[in-house]
């Protein structure tokens, strides 16, 4: 029994570099959906410490506004980071999406409260979640094309599927961690002071270990073959946005992803 698998182009891959692969895809989606999750998961928590609930019954549908928001924003941020993986290649731009994202989740764990700088808690507050919905843009379709250019010949669609088995187990650490918390996420508690006053801001310092975690992962693998061998030999793109629609076969594949799911 061998220890090899086919690799794309034909050549030997090793099972433990396909394991560090898979690890540092599916590493940034789980970190990515969890932060992007963990927001909607504590929305009544949200609504009693960034909105004024004494004068608003609708804190909580504002609330899920502001989660609504990051959904528009995120096929901003797949083109973006879509041009940037394939300008300077796919594992930069990874780690650059898992930083912000994580930047953007621990910032929302640090805001200062409604009852301390106003209507300007809101405001940072949907600013944090618009660059959240930016980051998972380019994570989702970034890691997902960094799994499938580095998968073995005929490991294409195993491989991927690791990155959709980890979007729904950090759905579900985010739904235990406020499940487990429930107690100190009521009015009561948050306004009471002391330690629970601020134990809503737990889940989201969560991603400040996560992120270094997703960080050290990508920062130690290459980049993909496929981009490698387009670099040495010149042929990046130079306008990967206008090349997805060039042909008609381009066009169609390319309308099918944006309305089948």
């Amino acid at each position: 029994m061998t220890n090899t698998i086919e690799a794309v182009d034909g050549q030997v891959a090793d099972p433990r570099k396909v394991r560090k692969v898979v690890a540092a895809g599916c590493v940034g989606i789980f970190v990515e959906l969890y932060d992007n999750g963990v927001f909607a998961f504590m929305a009544t928590a949200l609504a009693i410490v960034f909105f004024d609930v004494s004068k608003s019954s609708d804190a909580l549908m504002l609330v899920f506004a502001g989660y609504a928001v990051s959904f528009f924003v995120r096929p901003l941020g797949a083109v973006v980071c879509g041009i940037l993986g394939d300008r300077i290649g796919r594992q930069k731009m990874l780690v650059f999406v898992i930083m912000l994202i994580s930047v953007a989740t621990a910032g929302i764990g640090l805001l200062p409260t409604y009852a301390a700088i106003g209507i300007a808690a809101p405001a940072l507050l949907i600013f944090l979640r618009i660059v959240q919905g930016f980051s998972v843009g380019g994570e989702a379709a970034g890691a997902m094309t960094f799994l499938a250019e580095h998968a073995p010949e005929g490991k294409r669609g195993l491989i991927t599927s690791y990155a959709q088995i980890a979007s729904f187990l950090a759905l579900l650490t985010g739904t235990m961690i406020a499940f487990a918390m429930s107690p100190w996420l009521n009015a009561e508690a948050i306004n009471g002071g002391g330690l629970a006053s601020w134990a809503w801001r737990i889940p989201f310092l969560m991603a400040i270990p996560m992120g270094i975690i997703g960080w050290y992962i990508r920062r130690a693998i290459s980049d993909t073959p496929n981009f490698e061998r387009l670099k040495e030999s010149g042929g990046l793109s130079r306008n990967p946005l206008k090349e997805a629609f060039s042909t008609p076969e381009h066009r169609r594949a390319m309308i099918l992803a944006l309305f089948i799911p």
